[in-house]
């Protein structure tokens, strides 16, 4: 005996057999043709390692094929299917396959009486046949019930007519929403846009330009004649694109600085000039001067039209007589007249202010202011001021203004 099996047990006679490992008896004996003798016997609890191997199937060898089979001694009895009457197990007797076993076995199509639907089987009436049908449905694995009762609409629907029926309406249904979606939208863009609660907008427009904003602008003649520039002393100012004639001695250039109103009324800003001081001791410490001033002030924002040059005009010279003069004073107007330099629109103001303030030595003052629209933002400003104590110098200021030029 080569290899292990179950033979019968030399020790306790017949009906029990013993383990025979390959070697020796061992100590493993069962009841002849139990289920226990179907394996080779259990020597101990298996462990983890064994419990995780057992999962992947391994290939008995086949030991049997190359045994000595003189040698192996004759099994205990014949091995029958497994029976233990005690624990509720009994074999079925084995039955030989009959021919019609062997037939294979072909699923049943599928079908429902309740709907209409029949499966053909073997060997059975075409159900067309049966109810009469001039011809026979399509060779499917299903047939269809026929006829005009019940099961007419399903013919109906199957139909390629009704397929046809169903694009159109379909088709139709959109075209009909799409029209009316575009009427929808056509009277909201004709309705205008208004909103429940709107945002007020902060205003960035220029005072000027909102003072004046609803002004038609004045628009510079491109064929006007330029006339020549005067000759002689001119100042130049780069800031508001103008140039003006200097003028004599008591006059110098002005050194004092930017001058204006950038941060209130209408932000003018004076920077180019001359000037000369008329009293230097006053009641606020500063002194009192004759002034020739050119500067800019905002006009526009962005790329907005420009304001009317006549109601720009007006604006500044009311702005300068609040900031500039004692309060209150009395205006008096001498001239208002528009101009032409250098083919852009302006506009001159001439007026005199009186006042009776304690401590000045002039009671009112000559001011002239010209507002010309230059290219840009901001227009351009010439302001001149002459006090009653000088009053030898007011036949300058016609002059002046007419040798303005545009650079």
């Amino acid at each position: 005996m080569e290899s292990g099996d179950w033979y019968p047990d030399p020790e306790n006679g017949p009906g029990v057999v013993r383990w025979w490992d390959g070697e020796g008896w061992t100590e493993h004996t069962a009841r002849a043709g139990s289920a226990q003798t179907r394996r080779p016997p259990q020597t101990a609890a298996p462990t983890r390692w064994q419990r995780l191997l057992r999962r992947t199937p391994v290939p008995v060898p086949a030991h049997h094929v190359a045994m000595a089979w003189g040698s192996r001694p004759a099994p205990a009895a014949p091995v029958v299917p497994y029976d233990d009457p005690d624990a509720g197990i009994v074999n079925a007797p084995y039955v030989a396959p009959t021919a019609r076993s062997q037939v294979r076995s072909v699923p049943l199509a599928y079908e429902d009486p309740d709907t209409g639907i029949y499966a053909a089987r073997p060997g059975e009436k075409p159900r067309w046949e049966s109810i009469g049908d001039s011809a026979p449905p399509p060779d499917d694995v299903i047939s269809y019930g026929a006829g005009a009762g019940a099961d007419g609409w399903r013919g109906v629907l199957r139909s390629r007519a009704f397929g046809f029926a169903v694009v159109i309406a379909l088709l139709a249904s959109v075209v009909v929403i799409g029209m009316r979606l575009n009427d929808s939208a056509n009277s909201q863009t004709n309705r205008p846009l208004t909103l429940a609660n709107p945002i007020p907008t902060p205003d960035r427009r220029p005072p000027l330009e909102q003072i004046c904003g609803g002004t038609a602008p004045a628009q510079p003649d491109p064929h006007a004649p330029r006339p020549s520039t005067p000759a002689g002393r001119r100042i130049v100012d780069p800031m508001a694109h103008i140039s003006y004639a200097a003028q004599a001695a008591p006059f110098h250039t002005w050194d004092l600085g930017p001058w204006g109103n950038e941060s209130g009324g209408l932000g003018e800003m004076f920077t180019t000039g001359q000037y000369f001081v008329t009293q230097a001791d006053t009641p606020d410490n500063s002194p009192y001067m004759a002034t020739i001033l050119s500067g800019t002030v905002p006009a526009t924002y962005s790329d907005d039209p420009h304001p009317n040059i006549e109601c720009a005009a007006k604006v500044i010279g009311d702005d300068v007589r609040q900031s500039y003069y004692p309060q209150p004073n009395s205006r008096r107007d001498i001239s208002a007249r528009p101009m032409v330099v250098s083919g852009r629109p302006a506009y001159l103001l001439e007026f005199h202010l009186a006042f009776d303030q304690p401590g000045y030595d002039a009671k009112g003052e000559l001011v002239a202011i010209c507002v010309i629209d230059v290219p840009g933002s901001r227009a351009a400003a010439l302001y001149v001021s002459i006090p009653d104590t000088h009053r030898q110098y007011d036949k300058i200021v016609q002059p002046l203004m007419d040798s303005i030029r545009v650079n």
